[in-house]
């Protein structure tokens, strides 16, 4: 799932204007009615909403104190 934060970094480093106040849904209208088919498609597919507290703690080798 793709996130508004996302989006509107996205938004920014096309140099689209306009954005900033929309909704979500409103940003992905704008994005798809702006770009290119493909490259729209692309950044719906790349959008995550994965944080770094989902991923397991790596084990570190080391005894705790």
């Amino acid at each position: 799932m793709v996130t508004l934060k996302y989006l509107k970094d996205v938004a920014s480093r096309k140099h689209i204007r306009g954005y900033s106040k929309l909704r979500k849904e409103d940003l992905k209208t704008l994005l798809r009615n702006r770009l290119p088919r493909m490259i729209y498609e692309e950044i719906m597919r790349s959008g995550t909403t994965r944080s770094l507290l989902d991923d397991d703690i790596p084990e570190m080798g080391q005894q705790p104190l």
